[in-house]
């Protein structure tokens, strides 16, 4: 896989958590002998004096910055066969992303690349997502993969300094199954070339799915018969095995389950 490109440089995402400090605090001013001591005007966080005067102070907290680095990791297979022209390559990974609910879920990411005519094509899948819910929460709302597909290709597919561009919802084909995307570009961005194309996204068999087809520079996709055909064809020869997949999961036992089983 190409280093530069943009889903790879995506790929490392830094959550900063800041720890609040507080400084130490000034005692009250010691109150007038008596055996009660006198409030001051203003609350603070000193603790009350005692009758012999003496003040207490507070422990000083130390401002400290906790970086968590969502990294990738080796992903899985996705659990569809298709077919790549010659030269093409592929990689997977497991993102860690943080979602809009503030917590943090990993999605799967399959990518391939290669040559296409007048550049390069990229084929990106990432599956077995959660769905943005749009609508009513109280029913549940409705599930959005055209929703999904645009904050995916903003957040995670390029880079996030691109001034990004998208279209209408359209109707595509996977695998000669309907999917619902839209056309979308990337341009300006600080360390990789324009780009243009379109994704997909669709549900099979209760999992998730969005191929994004795209081209650099952004150029080869004006050219129909090339570069547009080339990418479709890729998306043409997918074949799903989601059923399979879970029914083998399933029929799989544990190892704690083995080792239960075991004289």
């Amino acid at each position: 896989m190409q280093a530069r490109r943009g889903f790879i440089l995506a790929l490392i995402m830094m959550v900063l958590i800041s720890a609040c400090s507080s400084g130490e605090s000034e005692p009250s001013p010691t109150p007038e002998p008596t055996l009660t001591p006198v409030p001051t005007s203003t609350s603070t966080n000193t603790p009350a004096p005692t009758n012999t005067g003496e003040p207490t102070a507070l422990p000083t907290a130390t401002a400290t910055l906790v970086s968590i680095e969502l990294s990738p990791s080796e992903g899985q297979p996705p659990p569809f066969t298709i077919d790549l022209p010659e030269g093409w390559s592929s990689a997977y990974y497991a993102l860690p992303i943080e979602e809009i609910d503030g917590n943090i879920r990993v999605i799967q990411i399959a990518g391939y690349n290669g040559p296409v005519t007048e550049g390069a094509g990229y084929v990106i899948v990432i599956w077995g997502f959660s769905n943005i819910s749009v609508g009513n929460p109280l029913t549940g709302g409705t599930q959005s993969l055209w929703l999904d597909g645009l904050r995916f290709w903003r957040l995670q597919v390029v880079e996030p300094d691109c001034n990004v561009g998208t279209d209408l919802q359209r109707e595509f084909t996977v695998g000669g199954l309907p999917a619902v995307g839209t056309f979308v570009s990337a341009v300006d961005c600080p360390d990789t070339p324009d780009t243009a194309g379109w994704f997909a996204g669709l549900n099979n068999e209760g999992a998730n799915f969005i191929f994004y087809a795209f081209t650099e520079p952004s150029s080869a996709l004006q050219n129909e018969t090339g570069a547009p055909a080339e990418l479709q064809n890729i998306l043409d020869s997918v074949q799903f095995f989601v059923a399979d997949r879970m029914t083998q999961v399933a029929l799989t036992p544990s190892p704690e389950a083995e080792a239960t089983e075991a004289p």
